[in-house]
């Protein structure tokens, strides 16, 4: 007999790691997460190796202003909760 294997495809979110030596990393998933399609979570590492939620922001994808083609995610800070 022969066996098979099965991969499970979990959705989650596009996340971004922020490090506190300026390194940032973006984690794409195979599949997003329903209702979380155009927003971005934040994580910060510090220095200890200690993480810290910062949040979901909303992203709006926008035209480079003067080019021909091209798009940059823009924040959409009305969407941006508080953080204490």
């Amino acid at each position: 007999m022969g066996s098979v294997t099965i991969t499970a495809i979990v959705p989650g979110n596009v996340t971004y790691h922020v490090y506190w030596d300026e390194r940032i990393e973006k984690l794409i998933l195979r599949a997003i997460q329903k209702g979380y399609e155009d927003k971005y979570k934040y994580i910060y590492h510090d220095e200890k190796g200690q993480k810290y939620e910062i949040g979901f922001a909303s992203i709006k994808p926008t035209k480079v202003y003067g080019a021909k083609s091209g798009t940059v995610n823009l924040i959409d800070l009305r969407c941006v909760q508080d953080v204490i």
